[in-house]
C-alpha cells in the first residue's frame, strides 16, 4: 500500500484520477510490516489527510512494476479480478475466492454475492431503464426523466445527489471569456430557474454550490454571490455594442462563442445548452452550439481547448479540495485547470483553508467558493438527483453513487 501511495502521489507519473482523491500537497508513505500499518506524513498543511488517503485503489507490486499491464488486466487487492476485456465493453470480472480483508471484515464468501460481474456500456438512459424493467441488466445508474418510469416497479433504489449542468467558461488567453466583466454579464442574462427546470426535466431548483448536497462544507452560496445585474447595461459598460438586431461587437469583432456538451453526461444537457444559447443569442451573441461524444468533449477540454463554454454534469467531490486543480494551477497537460481559471482571491483563501483542521475550515472554503461565483468562473445549473437501481439485486453505494462490490446480493 505504501508503495502504491508513493507511486500515485508522484507528479511525474501523471495520474489524473489520483489527483482528485489524494492530498494536493507532497506526502510520504511508510509501511511497518511488523504491525501491518501504513503511515502517511504531509510535507505541508492538509486538513483532510485521513479522508483522502484511503480513497485510492491499491495496485499490487506486479502492476507498479509494469504499469502497462493494467491496460487490460487488474493487479490489485479488490474482491474481483478482470477476466475478460473488450474495448468499449463488456468487461467481465470474476470473484476473488480468498478475499477476506474488505471494510468491516467484508469477504467474498457471503451468500448471494455474484461469482461473476459483467459491466456493459449503455449510452442511452432510456435503454438502461428498459433493460432494468425487463431484467436484461441487474444494476444501472439512471438520471433524468427516465427515473419516473422506474418508480414503484419493485426495484432496489439508491438516490444520488448531483449537480446538473456544471458549466465552465474558457478563460485561456485569446478567448473572449477571459474577460471577467463579459462572463459576469452573460451569467446575469441567464434564467437560472428556467435552466434548472430544463436540467431536471420538471420543477428544478437552481444549484446552490459547485458540489452536490452531502459533500463536506456544502453550503447555500450561489444566490448571494452570483452576479445579478442588467446584462445589457453590463455589456455596454464592458465595451460591447449592438446595432439594431445585429451581433454584439467590440473593437470591430463580433462576440462568437463555441458552446459544447455531451448527452453521454446526462440526457437533459443538450436542452440546457440550447436554452443557454437562446438567451445569449437574444443579447446579440453568436453561439455555435455543438453536441459531442464524450471522447470528443474530453479532447476539447483537455487537449485542443477549442471551446468557450462547456456544460457537464457531476456529483462533484466529497471534499472541497477536489475542486482545487480545476479552479487553479496549470492547464493541461501539466494540470487539470482546463478552463484556465485564475482567481487570486480563491487561491489565497484556499491557502488559508489548507491550514485549518478538517471541517473547522468550512467557512474559509465557502468564502473561496463564493469568490468563484462572484467572478463567474463557473456556474452549476441545478440541484439534481440520479438513482442506482437494482433488479432482484440489492447493494450499497458511496458518495456519488459508486457501488460497494462486497455489498452486492442477488435475489431470486
Amino acid at each position: 500500500m505504501a508503495r502504491a501511495l508513493t507511486y500515485a502521489g508522484d507528479p511525474a507519473n501523471q495520474l489524473a484520477g489520483a489527483r482528485t482523491v489524494l492530498p494536493n500537497v507532497p506526502f510520504t508513505a511508510r509501511a511497518d510490516d511488523g504491525t501491518g500499518t501504513v503511515s502517511a506524513t504531509a510535507a505541508a498543511p492538509f486538513p483532510f489527510l485521513t479522508r483522502t488517503i484511503g480513497l485510492l485503489p491499491i495496485v499490487c507490486p506486479a502492476g507498479l512494476d509494469r504499469p502497462g499491464s493494467l491496460d487490460r488486466a487488474t493487479q490489485g487487492t479488490g474482491p474481483y479480478v478482470l477476466t475478460h476485456y473488450t474495448p468499449g465493453g463488456p468487461y467481465e470480472f470474476t470473484v476473488r475466492d480468498d478475499y477476506s480483508w474488505g471494510p468491516a471484515g467484508a469477504t467474498t464468501a457471503e451468500p448471494g454475492l455474484p461469482a461473476r460481474i459483467v459491466i456493459s456500456v449503455v449510452p442511452q438512459t432510456s435503454t438502461a431503464a428498459n433493460l432494468l424493467l425487463t431484467g436484461g441488466i441487474d444494476i444501472a445508474h439512471v438520471s433524468g426523466p427516465d427515473r419516473a418510469r422506474l418508480t414503484g416497479r419493485g426495484l432496489a433504489t439508491a438516490d444520488v445527489a448531483t449537480v446538473v449542468g456544471l458549466t465552465f467558461f474558457n478563460q485561456r488567453p485569446g478567448r473572449a471569456l477571459a474577460d471577467r466583466a463579459l462572463r459576469r454579464a452573460l451569467v446575469s442574462a441567464l434564467d437560472r430557474r428556467g435552466l434548472a427546470n430544463v436540467a431536471v426535466g420538471g420543477t428544478g431548483i437552481p444549484a446552490t454550490d459547485f458540489g452536490a448536497e452531502g459533500a463536506v462544507c456544502h453550503a447555500d452560496l450561489a444566490d448571494a454571490n452570483l452576479p445579478a445585474q442588467d446584462a445589457v447595461e453590463a455589456l455596454r459598460a464592458a465595451g460591447w455594442t449592438r446595432s439594431a438586431d445585429g451581433p454584439l461587437t467590440k473593437g470591430g469583432q463580433s462576440l462568437r462563442l463555441r458552446l459544447i456538451t455531451s448527452p453521454d453526461l446526462g440526457p437533459t444537457l443538450a436542452s440546457v445548452a440550447e436554452l443557454m444559447a437562446r438567451e445569449w443569442t437574444a443579447l446579440g451573441v453568436e453561439v455555435d452550439l455543438v453536441t459531442e461524444s464524450l471522447p470528443a468533449l474530453v479532447n476539447a477540454m483537455y487537449q485542443s481547448a477549442d471551446f468557450d463554454v462547456v456544460v457537464g454534469s457531476t456529483p462533484g467531490f466529497a471534499l472541497p479540495v477536489g475542486f482545487i486543480p480545476f479552479f487553479s494551477g496549470s492547464t493541461p497537460a501539466q494540470g487539470l485547470n482546463f478552463a484556465g481559471v485564475t482567481n487570486p482571491e480563491y487561491d489565497a483563501l484556499v491557502a488559508q483553508a489548507l491550514r485549518e483542521t478538517d471541517t473547522t475550515g468550512c467557512g474559509t472554503w465557502n468564502r473561496a467558493a463564493a469568490a468563484l461565483f462572484r467572478s463567474a468562473e463557473a456556474l452549476p445549473i441545478a440541484e439534481g438527483r440520479s438513482s442506482v437501481y437494482g433488479y432482484r439485486t440489492t447493494f450499497a453505494t458511496t458518495f456519488g453513487g459508486q457501488l460497494v462490490p462486497t455489498s452486492i446480493r442477488l435475489h431470486q
